[in-house]
């Protein structure tokens, strides 16, 4: 599905790709917009979209401006892309959204619930850290384009399990899927993410502000946001919950797929809504 929805940062609308998993968008149901990491689409969702498409729940998983088949500029840090997600809920005709997001986009979904609380029904945190540092050499090789970053962010965010080939899903490459993965976005669109990731400082004064439903799922072997991190906004996020994966890396919803979506149905659960 394509929509058209307007950037503050050049006051201009772009097409914005969303898959539906696999389902027509129907605004009756509540809305799930999962939010994708740097250097990354909605691809990653595949799984999770279409398992709550086809359990009354409509799904959007979108493409950042300039990432996947989205048009426009890239939105250059968390803060921005975060006043950008009230424009694509107008834009389908809804009140209130459920927030998923992985790594940059988890920041994206913190920031959003702190700064719109009224559009926010609840929150769920993937591979999150108040601070997202990114190592000096990741950043330098990202930002050329170097096909370095995608061989560095590939092995940094996957744990022993993704390393040895185990997959959930039968016939999947972890590995060689998330190096084809970043080597088909749009040139810059790895590098401008992991410097929004790099500059975000906001994280911990974010926290305190939600006042929503929210699950932080962390991986115990993430070596690019270490659990502990990810406790550190649960903690600071009144009455959050969290859930530890054993065995799993960054990319906790590849990697780890049935427990990531056990967790998701939790707080779901909290919010009331059933499945």
């Amino acid at each position: 599905m394509i929509l058209s929805v307007k950037t503050k940062s050049d006051n201009q609308n772009y097409n914005i790709f969303v898959s539906t998993g696999g389902k027509k968008f129907n605004p009756e149901f509540p809305t799930i917009i999962f939010l994708h990491g740097a250097g990354m689409d909605h691809t990653v969702w595949n799984l999770q979209s279409r398992y709550f498409a086809h359990r009354n729940f409509s799904v959007l998983a979108i493409d950042f401006p300039g990432n996947g088949r989205s048009n426009g500029k890239s939105l250059k840090s968390i803060e921005e892309m975060a006043d950008w997600i009230p424009d694509v809920i107008k834009s389908v005709g809804i009140k209130l959204a459920i927030l998923v997001g992985h790594s940059m986009g988890a920041l994206v979904a913190l920031e959003c619930a702190a700064r719109h609380k009224k559009l926010v029904r609840g929150i769920c945190l993937i591979g999150v850290s108040a601070e997202m540092p990114v190592n000096e050499h990741l950043l330098n090789a990202s930002q050329s384009d170097d096909p370095l970053a995608y061989d560095l962010v590939t092995s940094w965010s996957h744990s022993h399990f993704g390393h040895f080939g185990k997959t959930p899903v039968p016939g999947l490459s972890l590995m060689g899927g998330s190096i084809a993965l970043m080597n088909s976005v749009p040139k810059g669109s790895l590098g401008i993410g992991l410097n929004a990731c790099n500059s975000y400082q906001n994280g911990l004064s974010a926290a305190r502000e939600v006042c929503c439903p929210t699950m932080c799922i962390l991986g115990n072997e993430d070596k690019m946001t270490p659990s502990r991190k990810g406790e550190e906004i649960a903690n600071a996020i009144q009455g959050a919950k969290t859930h530890l994966i054993k065995d799993c890396g960054h990319m906790i919803m590849l990697e780890q797929a049935d427990e990531c979506l056990l967790a998701l149905k939790e707080l779901f659960k909290d919010i009331n809504i059933q499945n």
